[in-house]
C-alpha cells in the first residue's frame, strides 16, 4: 500500500467514526453538514497535519465510546461534542486525544456536574500532560495509600502534587494548578476530583495503573515493653520487615516512646503484642493494656507464655517460641505476619 493509500484508509476510518459518533447524539444530523465542510477544509492542509488530525479523531472516539457501539447516557450535547473534538485538534500536545473522549463519555453518562461542565472544558484544553498526571497521581495516592521505595513509609498526595519545590517546572505547574481551583492546600479541590474522574476509566485509577502499590488495610500497632533491649530490637526490625514486604504498614509503640507512625493510614482493629521479659511487661502492663485498647489482640511471647498475663488482654492469636531458638523464633514471625494477613482478609470480606 502506497503512503497516499495508507493515509486515505486513516482518513475513511475518522471519517466514518465521527458519523457514527454523531448519529448518537440527539440534535445532531445538522452537524453532519458541518463535518463534510470541516472535513473538505481539511483537504487543503498539509499531508502531516492531515494524518495527525486523523489519529486524534481516532482516539478520541476510542475514548468516546469505549469499545462499546453506543453512549451510556444522554447528558452529552452537540456543542460540548464538537468543543472537546475541536480542542482535541487544536491542543499542542497529542497524548490527551484519548482523555478528550473519555471526558466526553464522562459528560454523556452524567457524571460530569452541569455546573462545572463548561469550565471543565476549558481547563482540560489548558493543561499538559504532566499536570493532568499529577491530579491523577495525587487523586490515586488520595484514595489509597500508596508504599515508599523503602517500604517503610506513605507517599503524602501533597507531595506528588507538590512535586520537587526546587525544580522551576513543578513549582509553576502547581501555582497553574492551584489558580485552577483544581488544587487547594496541596489538596486535590472537588474540582481537581471531578476533573480527574471524568478524564479516566476507573481501570486507569488504581495503584497499579501508575506501577504503585499500596499497604493493605490499614496501620497495625505491634506493642512491645523491650524497644531497648537489642536482641529484642532485632527481631522487632525483621518482623516489620516481613510485615512490609507482605504490604502491612506496621506502627511501632512502646511505653517509653512511639516511631514509625503512619499518619495516613487508619488503625487497624486489632493489634499485635511482643513479650520477652516478663518483669519488664509487668512494670509498663497498664500502659500496654491501654495501647492495646480491649482490640483483639495476636499475643506473641518469646519464651514461655505466662497465663496471667494472656488473661489480661483479648486474645485472638496465641503463640510462642522457644527464645533459644532461632529456627523456632523465625517461625513465630511468619505466624504473625499469617495471622494479620488473615485477619485483614477476613475484615474486608463482606
Amino acid at each position: 500500500m502506497t503512503r497516499r493509500g495508507s493515509s486515505d484508509l486513516v482518513f475513511t476510518a475518522g471519517d466514518s467514526i465521527t458519523k457514527f459518533a454523531l448519529d448518537l447524539i440527539p440534535g445532531a444530523s445538522a452537524s453532519k453538514a458541518l463535518y463534510e465542510l470541516i472535513k473538505a477544509a481539511s483537504d487543503n492542509i498539509g499531508k502531516y497535519q492531515e494524518e495527525r488530525n486523523e489519529k486524534r479523531v481516532k482516539k478520541f472516539h476510542e475514548g468516546l465510546l469505549n469499545g462499546e457501539p453506543t453512549l451510556i447516557g444522554d447528558f452529552l450535547d452537540v456543542d460540548d461534542y464538537h468543543a472537546l473534538l475541536k480542542i482535541c485538534l487544536s491542543d499542542i500536545e497529542g497524548g490527551k486525544s484519548k482523555v478528550y473522549g473519555q471526558f466526553a463519555r464522562s459528560i454523556a453518562a452524567g457524571k460530569v456536574n452541569k455546573k462545572y461542565k463548561k469550565y471543565l472544558i476549558v481547563t482540560l484544553s489548558q493543561l499538559t500532560n504532566q499536570q493532568l498526571d499529577k491530579l491523577r497521581r495525587g487523586w490515586i495516592a488520595t484514595n489509597y495509600t500508596l508504599v515508599t521505595p523503602d517500604y517503610r513509609g506513605s507517599i503524602a498526595p501533597k507531595n506528588i502534587l507538590l512535586g520537587d519545590e526546587a525544580e522551576i517546572m513543578d513549582e509553576m505547574d502547581h501555582e497553574s494548578l492551584s489558580v485552577k481551583k483544581l488544587v487547594k492546600n496541596g489538596a486535590l479541590s472537588k474540582l481537581g476530583n471531578e476533573l480527574v474522574q471524568g478524564c479516566f476509566k476507573r481501570s486507569q485509577l488504581l495503584p497499579e495503573a501508575i506501577k504503585e502499590t499500596s499497604w493493605a488495610g490499614g496501620a497495625l500497632d505491634v506493642i512491645t515493653a523491650e524497644t531497648r533491649h537489642h536482641s529484642t530490637i532485632e527481631y522487632l526490625d525483621t518482623l516489620l520487615s516481613l510485615l512490609h514486604s507482605g504490604l502491612v504498614k506496621a506502627n511501632l509503640y512502646s511505653p517509653a516512646n512511639e516511631f514509625d507512625q503512619s499518619d495516613l493510614l487508619e488503625v487497624l482493629p486489632f493489634c499485635v503484642v511482643l513479650i520477652r521479659d516478663h518483669s519488664l511487661f509487668k512494670e509498663s502492663a497498664d500502659e500496654i493494656r491501654a495501647m492495646a485498647n480491649g482490640r483483639p489482640t495476636i499475643l506473641a511471647f518469646i519464651g514461655k507464655k505466662d497465663e496471667k498475663i494472656v488473661k489480661l488482654f483479648n486474645v485472638c492469636d496465641l503463640l510462642e517460641c522457644d527464645d533459644r531458638d532461632l529456627q523456632s523464633q523465625s517461625d513465630m514471625k511468619n505466624k504473625i505476619s499469617i495471622a494479620v494477613r488473615r485477619k485483614i482478609t477476613f475484615a474486608k470480606a463482606p
